[in-house]
């Protein structure tokens, strides 16, 4: 009984940190960083809360799947389509050219070459 409240525990831990940093990225990192506007620390908030009920409607796709067992899949493999097809439209759409990066991802590959011929 005990063990599994410790495995509850730690599941329910990971959850809430994972979905605080996604929240936190997602308001700090994209909202921030196209709206120059300043807003108030409540709004900050709202907009996290929100971030946090649209990523955990990637866990609403899997329970629905599941419980409907359309097609026969297996409930992840619905989330994680829907999820790779959620990183692909979002990086398209606020992708920016950086040269600096670029470059140094270069170099990082370039170096990675090297050291495999050795």
């Amino acid at each position: 009984m005990y063990s599994l409240a410790a495995v509850l525990s730690a599941v329910m831990s990971t959850i809430s940190s994972q979905l605080i940093v996604t929240s936190s990225a997602l308001v700090e990192d994209l909202y921030k960083a196209f709206n120059k506007t300043p807003k108030s620390d409540s709004y900050y908030v709202f907009l996290g809360r929100l971030a946090v009920f649209f990523v955990s409607v990637g866990a609403v796709v899997t329970f629905v799947w599941g419980k409907a067992k359309w097609l026969g899949l297996y409930e992840i493999i619905p989330g994680f389509f829907l999820g790779l097809l959620a990183i692909v439209v979002v990086s398209l759409l606020t992708y920016r050219p950086n040269k600096e990066i670029d470059e140094t991802f270069d170099a990082a590959i370039a170096h990675l070459k090297e050291e495999m011929k050795k």
